[in-house]
This record gives C-alpha cells, structure tokens and sequence, in this order.
C-alpha cells in the first residue's frame, strides 16, 4: 500500500512539474519511472510515448518502433490488398457493364441469338462463295486439261488459264480461312454471353461486387507521425 501511494505521490509530481508545457512528452525509463520532458531520448522514443496537456492529461499516444519484420509483412499485405482491390474494381466494372446492357435474362438471350444468326447467315454467304469458286475452278482445271488436245489454244491462252486457276485458289484458301475466323468468332461470342448470364445471375443472387473490404485502409492513407 505505501509502495502504491509512492508511486501514485511521484507521478504527481511529475505531471505537477510538466503542468507549465504546453505539450510534455512522457516516457517509462528503464526503472518503470515515468518521465516528462519537451523531449523524448532517443533510447526511449523508440519504445513509444504519450503526449500530455498542461493538466498533464493524455492527448495522444506514440507507438513503439515497428520491428523490420513487422514493417515488411504490412508491405506485404498492403501490396496484396491493392492487387485484389485492382482486380475487385475490374470485376465491378464488369458487373456495371452487364447491368448497362442487360435488364433481363431473356435480353441476354435474345441479343446471343441476334449475333449468332448474324454469323450463321455471313457463314452461309462465304460457304456459297467456297462453292462458287470451287465449280469455277473444276471448270477451269478441266479446260486447261483439254487444252493440251486442242492445237488451236496457244501456249499463252494456257498460261493466262494457268494464272486465273492459281487465283481462285487463292481466293478458295482465303474464304476458307475466312470461314473458319467466322466460326471461332461464333465460338467466341456465345461463351461471352454465357460469362454475361453467369455474372447477371450472380448479381440477381448476391448483388454487385463490394470492394469495401480491399480498400486502402484509412492510416494508410493519413501521414505517419515523423519520430
């Protein structure tokens, strides 16, 4: 009890001596004293301090010194948080794009089947022109064959013959080339209306995408106290 009083009657008159600061720092020595002072020494600042009014109440707190551990695993999270907030924000992008074009799941549907039929009648119309040429081409292949019976077709008259067949096959090789973009293309579109009906149904079923937990948190963003 005398040990209690003790303490409680210098701590008294600590705070009595430092009454006259306008903001005294207080530190624990090495003997678990507290002291004031206008300044902190180096070997306790590290350790943290508080800050008292002229009443010698506490109007702030100082933290001990992280640890270099300490301070490479907040990096560490810090970065990791801001990665998943970048990659949060593209998929709330990406919800907001959803519910701009779509009200429904039947308009999502309806607009898959507008542009699936769109490319099924462009796929239509270069599979005719394939046809179209490929007759062509028999056509001239056989008249090239039967040219070389016919005394009466010139040498040039088979090479011009020669040089028309190597183009349509060029034009057959870029139709079918063609071709095949238009069906990696249908591919395509209809597994980006299948990721728009996943997401639209996710967003009916548990709203849109909430960033909140990713975000910088907020004494990353205010300025550290400078020791």
């Amino acid at each position: 009890m005398n040990q209690l009083l003790s303490v409680t009657f210098l701590l008294s008159l600590l705070i009595a001596n430092t009454s006259a600061l306008a903001a005294a720092k207080c530190w624990t020595d090495y003997d678990g004293i507290l002291n004031c002072g206008n300044v902190v020494p180096p070997e306790f600042s590290q350790k943290g301090y508080t800050e008292r009014d002229k009443n010698g109440l506490v109007v702030n707190k100082i933290g001990r010194a992280k640890t270099s551990e300490e301070i490479a695993e907040e990096k560490r999270q810090r970065e990791e948080r801001a990665l998943k907030y970048k990659e949060c924000l593209a998929e709330r992008d990406k919800d907001r794009e959803v519910l701009n074009l779509f009200n429904t799941e039947d308009g999502i549907e309806n607009e898959r089947m507008n542009r699936l039929d769109t490319l099924d009648a462009t796929i239509e119309v270069i599979r005719s022109q394939i046809a179209r040429s490929e007759k062509n081409l028999n056509d001239m292949q056989r008249n090239l064959e039967s040219s070389y019976n016919n005394n009466a077709v010139t040498e040039k008259e088979r090479e011009r013959l020669r040089m028309n067949i190597e183009s349509v096959e060029k034009n057959i090789n870029n139709f079918e080339k063609n071709l095949i973009g238009k069906y990696e293309e249908k591919q395509s579109e209809n597994s980006k209306f299948d990721v728009f009906l996943q997401r639209f149904r996710r967003i009916q079923r548990d709203g849109r995408v909430n960033c909140s937990d990713y975000a910088p948190q907020q004494e990353e963003l205010i300025p550290q106290p400078k020791r």
